[in-house]
C-alpha cells in the first residue's frame, strides 16, 4: 500500500513537472515538435531537382527553381495528378514555373495513374526518374513534410533497387510555418496529421 501510493505521488509529482514545463517553456517544446518532423541534407550539384506537389503557395516549387537556377540542378521534375475533371497538378506547376522564367525544356513531367499519396507520388518520381537515365536529384518539399518524405524515398529507393543518391532540402511553408505552426488552425491541423500519417506509414509500410 505504502509502496503504491509513493509511485503514485512520484508519477503525480512528474506529472505536474512536465505539465510546468510545457506551460512555462512552451514556445521552445512547440517548436522542437514540429522541427522533429524537419530532414535537411547538405545539397551539392544534381542531375534533377524533384519538386513534389501539393502546397497551394506555390513555396515548393518556388525553392526548387530558386535551386535550379542556383546551378544545383539541370532540370526539374514533378508527376501530375488530377485535381479536378481534366485538371492535373503538374499543368498548374509548370505554368508557375514559366512566369518564374523557366523554359519548356527544363521541365521533365507525365501524368500519373497511381494515387495521389506521398507514397504514390514517390513511386511516380522515382520511375520518371529511372526513365530519364537520372541517378542523382534534389528533393523538394515543405519543411514539415521532409522527415517523412525523406524515409518514403529512401525506402523505395531500396526496395526498387535503385541506383540512385538524393538529397532532401525543405521549402518554406507561409501556411504550415514550422516556427510558430500552433498560431493557426492549418498550422495546427497539418503538423499533427504529419504526426499521424508518419505513424501510419511505419506501420502500413
Amino acid at each position: 500500500m505504502l509502496n503504491n501510493l509513493k509511485t503514485r505521488t512520484v508519477f503525480f509529482i512528474l506529472f505536474i513537472v512536465f505539465i510546468g514545463s510545457v506551460l512555462f517553456f512552451k514556445d521552445s517544446v512547440l517548436i522542437s515538435f514540429s522541427a522533429n518532423l524537419v530532414h535537411e541534407d547538405v545539397l551539392e550539384p544534381a542531375e534533377a531537382i524533384v519538386v513534389l506537389a501539393g502546397s497551394k503557395s506555390g513555396n515548393r516549387l518556388e525553392e526548387g527553381v530558386r535551386l535550379l537556377k542556383d546551378g544545383l540542378g539541370k532540370t526539374l521534375l514533378f508527376s501530375g495528378f488530377q485535381v479536378y475533371p481534366h485538371s492535373f497538378t503538374n499543368q498548374l506547376m509548370i505554368e508557375h514555373a514559366k512566369s518564374l522564367g523557366v523554359f519548356s525544356d527544363k521541365i521533365i513531367t507525365k501524368i500519373s495513374t497511381g494515387e495521389s499519396s506521398t507514397w504514390g507520388e514517390a513511386i511516380a518520381n522515382l520511375n520518371l526518374l529511372k526513365q530519364n537515365d537520372i541517378h542523382k536529384f534534389i528533393l523538394v518539399t515543405s519543411s514539415f513534410h521532409t522527415k517523412r518524405s525523406h524515409w518514403v524515398y529512401q525506402k523505395l529507393v531500396d526496395e526498387m533497387d535503385l541506383k540512385m543518391e538524393f538529397k532532401v532540402h525543405p521549402a518554406k511553408d507561409p501556411d504550415i510555418p514550422i516556427g510558430d505552426w500552433w498560431e493557426s488552425r492549418m498550422g495546427r491541423k497539418m503538423i499533427l496529421l504529419e504526426y499521424l500519417k508518419t505513424v501510419a506509414y511505419y506501420i502500413e509500410h
